[in-house]
């Protein structure tokens, strides 16, 4: 881990989140007196390591990945001009707040740190570098979702960025034949025309029915 001039971080913090096969795991290690830093045991797949010096209020990430077993990756990292990312996830109306949601925050498209909102729905970022981001809100329990872009102009700027989730509702969808007889055991797909893309699948019914819940509000095409 270095500074823009290329001067070693010691003492910077690290934070490695690894996506694979089993889910995701996170992982912390701190930077040695030349800025190096080992984080072993990560699983073969994608992975984000972020850094940050609390004294300079500098931080910077890097995204990567392990292809096989054994393999060793490197990951440096130079550190920037960094601000605070802070804010309230609203459920849809933008007035109630939503607690326990999982908030991602991603830079390039790539996730760069995630926390879980708290009981007033807020949440808070540090260490983001100064540009363009992106805050993702999911929630668990019913699969509603929200996102916002902003950014961060100026070093230990505090930006405000609230997020509404989307809304979610349920669908019913009957399939009959050409004869108007309902059509039982008929796989069926509901694609949401959302920012967000989701799809879901159902099988109908005796009736020829199939019900979905907690899908995301917008235009829906069904197959």
């Amino acid at each position: 881990v270095r500074d823009a001039n290329s001067n070693p971080a010691p003492s910077a913090n690290i934070t490695l989140t690894n996506s694979h096969i089993f889910g995701a795991s996170s992982y912390t290690a701190t930077a040695g007196p030349d800025g190096s830093y080992t984080v072993e045991g990560v699983f073969v797949g994608s992975f984000t390591v972020s850094a940050s010096d609390s004294v300079t209020r500098l931080s910077g990430f890097v995204t990567g990945s392990i292809a096989s077993d054994s393999e060793e990756a490197s990951a440096n990292i130079t550190l920037s001009s960094s601000g605070t990312v802070t804010g309230t996830v609203y459920r849809y109306g933008g007035t109630t707040a939503a607690s326990n949601i999982d908030a991602r925050l991603l830079i390039g498209g790539s996730q760069a740190a995630s926390t879980t909102t708290d009981v007033n729905g807020r949440y808070t970022f540090q260490f983001v570098p100064i540009g363009s981001f992106v805050v993702d809100a999911a929630d668990s329990a019913t699969g509603d979702r929200g996102r916002t872009t902003n950014q961060i102009s100026v070093n230990n700027e505090t930006r405000t960025v609230d997020v509404v989730l989307n809304g979610v509702g349920s669908a019913v969808v009957t399939v009959r034949d050409a004869g108007g007889n309902p059509v039982s055991d008929a796989n069926v797909i509901v694609s949401s025309g959302s920012q967000f893309g989701s799809a879901y699948t159902g099988t109908t019914d005796a009736n020829g029915t199939a019900a979905f819940n907690n899908v995301l509000a917008g235009p829906i095409s069904v197959s």
